[in-house]
């Protein structure tokens, strides 16, 4: 084997080492990118998950606050209406006497 052919073959095998290397480094980074691709998309579902809890707890507590002042409003009229009638009662019961 001459010189030439010696050389021409350590460069052939150092090259075929070195895209070996090459393939397996794109390889390796390609799976790496599916994971934290896959991990992102994870976390965007569960970020989604808790916006939607948090919206809907936000309207659960809208509501019942809601509720919480129509009943504050109705304990109020009531307390009125009940004042009312007694300010009448006293006042028919000095008319009366």
């Amino acid at each position: 084997m001459s010189q030439t052919e010696l050389l021409l073959s350590a460069v052939t095998g150092l090259l075929s080492v070195l895209l070996t290397i090459i393939g397996w480094l794109a390889v390796t980074l390609y799976n790496k990118h599916e994971r934290l691709r896959s991990d992102h998309e994870a976390l965007r579902v569960e970020v989604a998950r808790d916006y939607l809890a948090k919206s809907e707890l936000r309207e659960v507590f809208a509501d019942f606050k809601d509720d919480i002042h129509k009943l504050i409003g109705e304990l109020k009229e009531d307390l009125r209406t009940s004042m009312w009638q007694d300010r009448r009662h006293a006042t028919e019961r000095r008319h009366g006497d």
